[in-house]
């Protein structure tokens, strides 16, 4: 719609979308939800242990190979 002269133009507010939604959970879902959070969580720290183990690896595989570079000449 257009606006007024004024630029002004009026609104309307409906009230019943301001009341709080009163939502309940289903406490197995959110037993649910937490158990996949500490899931998560530990799946997240193994993944990050198994990555720091693949770089001290490929840190011991530089080592080896300069050894054996060295010893071949």
């Amino acid at each position: 719609p257009a606006c007024p002269a004024g630029g002004i133009q009026e609104v309307t507010i409906n009230q019943s979308l301001l009341t709080p939604l009163h939502v309940e959970i289903d406490p197995e879902i959110q037993k649910v939800r937490t158990e996949e959070r500490e899931q998560i969580k530990t799946l997240n720290n193994k993944f990050a242990s198994f990555i720091d183990k693949v770089r001290f690896l490929e840190q011991q595989n530089k080592v080896l190979e300069t050894k054996w570079n060295l010893l071949q000449q």
